[in-house]
Order: C-alpha cells, then structure tokens, then sequence
C-alpha cells in the first residue's frame, strides 16, 4: 500500500538531507542574531574575513555547504567559538552558555544566569563537570595555579 502523504513528509523531515539542511538554517539564524546584536552588518562581515560581500550574501542564503574551516572563520569573527556536538539517538541536548568569572590552569569556572549561588567548574582536560550549590559558593575562590 501507497504511504499517504503525512506519512511521505514525515519520513523527508527525518532524512539526512533534511538534517543537514536544518544545521545550516540553525547555525545562519544563530550567526544573524549575534551579528544582529552586535550591531555587525554584512558589509563588516565581509571586511573582517577579507571576502567579498556577495561571499556573505551567498552564504548567510544557506546556498551553499559550510566547511569547519567556514564555521571557525565566520564565529571568530563575530567574536565566538565553534562547537559541535554528536546527539546520540534518543536523548536531548541542551545547550547553555554561562559567562566565565574565573579560570584555573585545570578548571574554567563560570556561573549560570539566573541560578543564584551556584558556580560550575569544568574540568578542561577531563571534559567532567563539578558544581558547588553550597551557600559559600560565591565565596572567594583561590585561582593561583
């Protein structure tokens, strides 16, 4: 029996291409909100990466396929960092960006918006995460090596 046609765009929504194609409009539409913010017009992109304007019309468009070596280029210039991460399949990732208010030689400290005396320390080459929800949290910390 013939799938109906609810069931054939379902399946196209999970398809690779499908994937891909919701990457790149995420990843545009986190790049316009920064520049947005920021107050970086195209035509500033586009000096501070040394290319042609169209370069970035064409790829703020989603007309073409980013390369690592793109993504690092376009979010160094708006003054961030390129991060990937691999889903695994059936769980869901939350991403969350927390001003950094101290750094370690092992430890790279920060503290949540909205989370009150709570300070996370990421553990740099362990990849683990350590979190103090003490009341003397926001105590002074010693960040001497």
């Amino acid at each position: 029996m013939d799938k109906s046609l609810k069931e054939r765009v379902l399946d196209a929504l999970k398809s690779e291409a499908a994937e891909v194609e919701k990457a790149k409009l995420d990843f545009t539409e986190e790049l316009l909100a920064i520049m947005e913010r920021q107050e970086i017009s195209r035509t500033d992109l586009a000096k501070l990466l040394n290319v042609k304007p169209s370069r970035i019309t064409s790829l703020l468009r989603g007309l073409n396929n980013f390369t690592l070596e793109t993504l690092v280029r376009l979010c160094r210039a708006v003054g961030g960092h390129y991060r990937h991460h691999i889903q695994p399949e059936g769980v869901v990732t939350i991403w969350t960006d927390w001003p950094a208010i101290g750094n370690h030689p092992r430890f790279v400290i920060a503290k949540p918006f909205l989370r009150g005396d709570r300070i996370e320390m990421f553990h740099k080459e362990e990849k683990m995460s350590f979190v103090d929800d003490s009341p003397s949290a926001n105590a002074d910390l010693d960040l001497a090596a």
